[in-house]
């Protein structure tokens, strides 16, 4: 047990020391070379448990699941150039879920913005 701990420590570790909300594949690439015996199978059972744990968001896009450590409420941006997903620091829209309740029935416990355009470094291209 206590090697799956310090593996789920340094992917949590990983992802809190990354804003660019890699992929498990990213995550994997990034540890292998300080830790070679983790398989990419470790990398999304302890990616999975983190986001069961609510330390993590796993955030599916393009048939992709980025990974975010960051997981207070806040909105993103897709580059459909770069494939990349970054936070958008943007004011968060105050009263959005009270105003999605009056459509559906039921209870809303969070939502994820994406916006899809392309990011500021693609457009210096």
């Amino acid at each position: 047990m206590a090697r799956r701990s310090m593996q789920r420590e340094a992917v949590y570790a990983n992802l809190c020391s990354r804003t660019d909300h890699p992929t498990a594949e990213e995550v994997y690439a990034s540890l292998k070379p300080k830790m070679p015996s983790i398989s990419l199978a470790t990398v999304y059972r302890n990616l999975h448990t983190l986001t069961e744990q609510g330390k993590i968001q796993t955030i599916s896009i393009d048939k992709s699941d980025h990974f975010d450590a960051k997981v207070e409420q806040h909105y993103h941006l897709y580059c459909n150039t770069c494939g990349r997903l970054y936070d958008l620091d943007f004011p968060l829209i105050q009263g959005i879920d009270d105003e999605a309740r009056e459509y559906k029935d039921g209870k809303i416990n969070a939502y994820s913005l994406v916006f899809y355009g392309t990011c500021p470094h693609c457009l210096k291209k």
